[in-house]
């Protein structure tokens, strides 16, 4: 009986070391894929980044009218 035991120890062990592989190459290409959208989100965020320069100016020629709006809506409180 001890044969026996021995022999199904060294096979769970086995199979336990042949799933820790699996694990580690699972692991392994989890960081891959990881380290591979890190580098999709950099070049999406450079791109973002790109187009932004474009968006403030314009958001700056639409601030400019509402500036001079407010002092028109300043003014309707006083006289009301």
């Amino acid at each position: 009986p001890s044969k026996i035991r021995v022999d199904v120890v060294k096979k769970l062990v086995s199979q336990t070391e042949k799933s820790m592989r699996e694990i580690e190459k699972a692991a392994e290409k989890a960081k891959k894929e990881e380290e591979k959208l890190k580098q999709k989100e950099a070049a999406a965020a450079e791109a973002a980044k790109a187009a932004k320069p474009a968006k403030p100016a314009k958001k700056a020629k639409e601030a400019k009218p509402a500036k001079e709006a407010k002092p028109a809506k300043e003014a309707k409180p006083a006289t009301a």
